[in-house]
């Protein structure tokens, strides 16, 4: 896994587990164990050198620096999805591209800011 991907991954699972409320709730969404979801929180606080959750027995909640990163984050994901979404309708057969789908990604396109260097 690249090592780009794996950051990715690290702040979707974030992304999930601060929209989940929950480390358990979100490795379910995910498909992961508990164990995993909550090696993965703990390897991004790594990375950033600080604490993104704060938990107790009974309750999971952001720091002030999670809560900076929980918006970033989302945007960084949203730009990684919509060129994801532009090469697969590219991929698509001609016949297969319906004018709503084209429709969308054209919204899509105009709303969302690209990533440097995709078109």
């Amino acid at each position: 896994m690249s090592k780009s991907l794996d950051r990715l991954t690290l702040l979707d699972t974030f992304v999930r587990i601060a929209d989940a409320g929950s480390i358990s709730a979100a490795a379910r969404d995910l498909g992961l164990s508990q164990p995993s979801a909550s090696r993965q929180l703990a390897e991004l606080e790594s990375r950033f050198k600080t604490q993104l959750m704060r938990r107790t027995t009974h309750d999971l909640s952001l720091s002030a620096a999670g809560a900076e990163l929980l918006a970033d984050a989302r945007q960084l994901l949203d730009q990684w999805e919509a060129p994801r979404l532009t090469i697969y309708v590219a991929s698509l057969p001609g016949r297969y591209r319906p004018r709503r789908l084209r429709a969308l990604l054209d919204t899509l396109k105009a709303e969302v800011p690209l990533i440097p260097g995709i078109e």
